[in-house]
């Protein structure tokens, strides 16, 4: 009886231990997980600068303003933001649009802006609205996707 006992039990305690153990150098590195590498650090969301800017802010007919929107990431750190679509939309005194439906940077749910990484949408008016040349008045520009951005004021100036 013992001898059964001995002859079941050395077996599975030998490939225990070369399980364990390895076949000397070559067995451990077979057997130990591969080294990983470190984890990637990320910087904080609220460390991108914001871009949102409109020049000029008056304009006569034919003239184009140049508008900016988006964001950057001034950090030496790889950043992930929630994707956003940046864009702007012009309105008149009303509030009603006059400009063409918004245009997105991303097509992911998320964005890894890399260091340094600016994501801007460049754009420029003339002017014009869906029906033609809009007349001279006061108008708004409003940056969407852009956290707190105040709307600016613009003139389409009489000829």
């Amino acid at each position: 009886m013992l001898r059964n006992l001995i002859h079941r039990v050395c077996p599975v305690l030998l490939v225990a231990s070369l399980l364990l153990l390895g076949c000397g150098k070559e067995g451990r590195r077979n057997v130990l997980a591969p080294n990983e590498p470190p984890p990637i650090e990320y910087g904080d969301p609220s460390d991108l600068v914001y871009v949102w800017s409109v020049t000029p802010q008056a304009i006569h007919a034919g003239e184009t303003i140049d508008i900016k929107v988006g964001i950057t990431n001034p950090t030496s750190l790889p950043i992930v933001t929630d994707s956003q679509c940046y864009y702007y939309t012009v309105t008149n005194a009303g509030g009603q649009g006059l400009t063409p439906v918004p245009i997105c940077c991303f097509s992911e749910p998320t964005y890894t802006l890399k260091p340094g990484e600016a994501v801007v949408g460049e754009f420029k008016w003339n002017g014009m609205g869906p029906s033609g040349a809009l007349p001279a008045g006061d108008y708004r520009v409003y940056a969407a996707g852009i956290p707190n951005a105040e709307p600016v004021a613009i003139q389409i100036l009489a000829p």
